[in-house]
């Protein structure tokens, strides 16, 4: 590192954004019911994900003293992303199993406002800058009042793929808010 310091720190974030963009692509897939496209969707995000556990590897080798907070903040945007991809998991066994998504306009706003804030999330990695982007929550709770009155196990799953998700994705920008975010380095 004294020779020819290429530090990991610098790097990290745009690895990560590269990850999040790949998860947002992928779910998009999944929600749009596009399952030819899925196994590209999903190879990009595999090859993002190996990118980012490498690059956290890479720096947690660093030796700098800054390098724990930025690795504290870093395995944690790694962990909750890898979590939303988890999530898509049951949706993408339903489309491969032949079922398609209720296209209800709530199902649409969520997966809209996702995308959206994922979006967010991925300009905020890119720029190394704070988030102020609004809850996916709300959008959830609407989906899931939506599908409430269906025992449709297609409706019960969607639903809590979509409860997953927006944790994910609300935990994703909360980790980038500006006093969260500056708590996380602290700790």
């Amino acid at each position: 590192y004294a020779a020819w310091p290429t530090w990991e720190g610098r790097r990290v974030k745009p690895v990560l954004a590269a990850l999040v963009d790949a998860y947002r692509r992928h779910l998009a897939m999944v929600f749009a019911g596009r399952i030819e496209d899925l196994v590209d969707s999903r190879a990009s995000a595999r090859r993002a994900r190996t990118n980012a556990q490498a690059s956290l590897e890479r720096l947690r080798a660093e030796p700098r003293r800054k390098a724990s907070a930025e690795l504290k903040l870093a395995g944690s945007l790694l962990a909750n992303a890898s979590r939303l991809i988890r999530a898509t998991v049951l949706l993408e066994a339903l489309l491969r199993d032949g079922a398609s998504l209720p296209h209800r306009d709530s199902l649409d706003a969520f997966a809209a406002e996702a995308d959206r804030v994922l979006s967010m999330i991925v300009a905020a990695l890119r720029e190394d800058r704070a988030l102020d982007a609004p809850l996916l929550r709300p959008y959830e709770r609407r989906l899931a009042a939506a599908l409430d009155d269906s025992d449709d196990p297609v409706a019960i799953t969607l639903a809590d793929a979509c409860d997953r998700i927006a944790d994910s994705i609300d935990t994703l920008a909360h980790l980038l808010r500006p006093t969260d975010r500056k708590r996380a380095m602290r700790a």
